[in-house]
């Protein structure tokens, strides 16, 4: 003879934690197939930055992050974050005292921008960086370039180009007399 052991169910339902339901938020959103191509970009330190903002020796809580705290993440400095923030380039939320907040969509954009950018970057500098060439037809090469861009962007009528274009110029004028490490710096 068997015993028959009766299983009963509790029919109280319990709400999940906020906790977990930012978990099941980023595991959804890092199961995109556009995510998941950038993903496999990041270095495994920027994956675990994602995945835990708080493992990162300068930001204390998981998300949201303010606009400094992505800088610090991505390298970027705070007021290219803030420009592609208020661009539409980031996705953000506003806090009732308007500053903004991101989440891990936001900053896996920003690592994605941060690396293209630092390709750009890279290109401007190998061209100030080549030998054998006289200073002026290096400036006259980095001129081409920016001019080439700057027209496409008026013929566009384009702001957010045009806007980009001197962000970019700034930049590698910062970066040619202070070097990189002078673009991440800000007085915000």
């Amino acid at each position: 003879m068997t015993e028959r052991v009766s299983v009963r169910r509790s029919s109280t339902v319990h709400a999940p934690s906020p906790g977990h339901l930012e978990a099941l938020r980023q595991a959804d959103y890092l199961r995109r197939p556009g995510v998941r191509a950038i993903w496999r970009r990041l270095s495994g330190k920027q994956q675990a930055w994602v995945l835990d903002p708080s493992s990162h020796t300068e930001i204390g809580h998981r998300y949201p992050l303010s606009t400094r705290e992505v800088a610090v993440l991505t390298g970027l400095s705070d007021s290219r974050v803030r420009w592609w923030a208020d661009h539409n380039q980031l996705p953000h939320e506003r806090t009732a005292g308007g500053h903004r907040t991101f989440g891990i969509a936001g900053l896996l954009s920003a690592f994605a921008l941060s690396e293209s950018r630092q390709y750009e970057l890279q290109f401007y500098r190998e061209i100030a960086d080549a030998p054998g060439e006289a200073v002026s037809e290096k400036i006259d090469t980095l001129l081409f370039v920016l001019a080439s861009r700057l027209e496409g962007a008026l013929s566009a009528k384009r702001q957010e180009q045009l806007a980009q274009v001197v962000l970019d110029l700034h930049d590698v004028v910062i970066d040619g007399i202070h070097g990189p490490a002078a673009a991440n710096r800000t007085t915000s």
